[in-house]
């Protein structure tokens, strides 16, 4: 959008030509290119997609000032914006390919092919339903009584764009909703087909956003939360369903369970992350073989990550400097994360001695899958264990940059399990860990 058009559309929900357009889209770059450049937009993977010329430069509208035009929410659109800077580009777009994607081809219908498919429904009339999260029982109760009283066929398109946190993934959603299909709805008059656009937490502005796409498929029917069905019905021209959320736990059908119980299996046999920090020679790695053994024991599977071990294959070559700390944190991060998003049990050991990068790891594992456990032994009581001679060694200035000699430890302020090592031996507290985990779940 040029700035015209994108200041209209935050004041007013469209363009300045009067157009109804709900949702702000621009391209948001931190250092501008200059006018008449040419600037090539590519996918995440590379692929080049279209190509823009700068025809006009302009600043976007202050953060807050933007969030409070568009309802006051944090959206995905807010959050982009912050991340690429803050000046938008707009001119001439020349498209070169779609984007691709490898996932549920079949089910991957233009807006006119989509149409096609419904015209063959001979169908006056046609509802669309668009998920965010899997079909319940009183989903498709809902869906089937609405159907039959337009006497219409029906587009059901779950979302398959970015998604809002905590929403269903999206390859669980699909999957839930094309078994219920399937099995449960008239195969005659119902049209199941993915609609790519991304969840903006945007109250009225996002409704009329999906309805305006669900009418280019072909809808005039839009199923809808009731408080926004009149603004569909004045500004649209379709007919608004109106739909009250639902309270309490919904219920599924069989195949649609089962689906849900694979994607989500119980606590006990999800991904899990257990950091354990500490000056060197706190015992760290000691306690950390122990409570694998345990877990291992009740069936988790284990992968251990032991900061030396790591730094002699995954991390060889890197020094002990501060960036170089904060690179061999991140890629144990990273590799935890892999680990706990496969339904692994990653347990880590490692001096991690600052508490951006063990933030940094945790966001990369997921909160609430990330158990950091901070091993405290007293500098005095690691230097008297150290079978290495590790600290006789920083001491004597043989070994530069070792943390609790001439390198800082930032003891992590919240940690979810505090051990202290020297009342208490290796065994026991591993078994307060391990009963920590078992107390949330974690271990059955």
């Amino acid at each position: 959008m040029n700035q015209a058009d994108y200041l209209s559309v935050l004041e007013t929900m469209r363009l300045r030509d009067g157009s109804l357009f709900p949702i702000p889209i621009t391209l948001n770059v931190a250092s501008p290119e200059g006018l008449g450049q040419r600037v090539a937009l590519r996918s995440p993977s590379n692929h080049l997609l279209a190509i823009l010329e700068i025809q006009e430069i302009f600043a976007r509208q202050e953060e807050r000032e933007e969030r409070q035009i568009c309802g006051g929410q944090d959206h995905s659109l807010t959050a982009e914006m912050q991340s690429w800077g803050r000046f938008c580009l707009s001119g001439a777009l020349r498209v070169v390919e779609l984007p691709l994607h490898y996932d549920f081809p079949e089910l991957r219908h233009t807006p006119a092919q989509v149409r096609a498919l419904l015209g063959s429904m001979n169908r006056r009339a046609i509802v669309a339903f668009s998920p965010t999260g899997a079909m319940n029982r009183r989903d498709e109760d809902f869906t089937k009584q609405a159907v039959k009283e337009a006497k219409a066929g029906l587009l059901v398109q779950p979302v398959v764009g970015e998604i809002r946190a905590g929403d269903v993934a999206h390859f669980t959603r699909v999957q839930a909703c094309r078994a219920l299909v399937q099995n449960y709805f008239d195969r005659e008059s119902t049209l199941f087909s993915l609609l790519p656009l991304a969840t903006r937490s945007d109250g009225l502005r996002e409704v009329l956003w999906q309805a305006m796409v669900s009418r280019n498929y072909g809808a005039t029917h839009v199923i809808v939360e009731r408080q926004y069905a009149q603004a569909i019905e004045s500004e649209l021209g379709m007919t608004a369903i109106p739909f009250d959320r639902a309270e309490g736990k919904p219920e599924y059908r069989p195949e649609v369970a089962a689906i849900l119980e694979q994607a989500y299996p119980p606590k006990a046999k999800q991904g899990l992350c257990i950091w354990f920090t500490g000056l060197p020679s706190a015992g760290k790695s000691t306690i950390a073989e122990i409570l694998a053994i345990q877990l291992m024991e009740h069936g988790r599977r284990i992968t251990m990550l032991d900061g030396d071990v790591v730094r002699t294959h995954l991390s060889k070559g890197l020094g002990f400097s501060r960036e170089d700390r904060d690179v061999n944190i991140r890629r144990l991060g990273f590799v935890a994360g892999e680990i706990a998003r496969h339904n692994g049990t990653a347990i880590v050991a490692a001096v991690s001695p600052f508490d951006s990068t063990r933030r940094q790891a945790r966001e990369m594992v997921g909160d609430d899958r990330f158990v950091l456990v901070y091993v405290g032994t007293p500098a005095n009581v690691c230097e008297d264990r150290d079978v290495k001679g590790f600290y006789r060694k920083a001491r004597a200035g043989e070994l530069k940059n070792f943390t609790g000699v001439d390198d800082p430890y930032e003891p992590p302020p919240n940690p979810e399990i505090r051990l202290e090592t020297v009342h208490c031996t290796p065994q026991q507290n591993a078994q307060k860990v391990f009963d920590w985990l078992r107390q949330q779940g974690f271990v059955e």
